[in-house]
């Protein structure tokens, strides 16, 4: 299976990934950086170990990541449109 985007929440994820293919650098990148307001080191705390209203918070940074970075693949698609 071939990826165009790796979107991973923490550097240890990033660096995993790379461990296990250093061709998929150009195609990892933290979904953090994603965040309005974000930078290119963003990072989005893993939930696995946090309670309910701990919870909660990250999964509004996940879900307001993903919209951003829907966003930006929408606005490539429409800069490559031929007219």
């Amino acid at each position: 299976m071939e990826a165009d985007h790796i979107l991973c929440m923490e550097t240890w994820h990033v660096q995993k990934v790379i461990e296990l293919d250093q061709n998929l650098l150009r195609k990892v990148r933290l979904l953090g950086s994603y965040l309005p307001g974000g930078n290119r080191l963003s990072q989005i705390p893993d939930p696995r170990d946090f309670t309910m209203p701990e919870t909660l918070p990250v999964f509004k940074l996940i879900k307001a990541s993903i919209e951003a970075f829907l966003g930006d693949l929408e606005r490539v698609r429409l800069t490559n449109i031929d007219l």
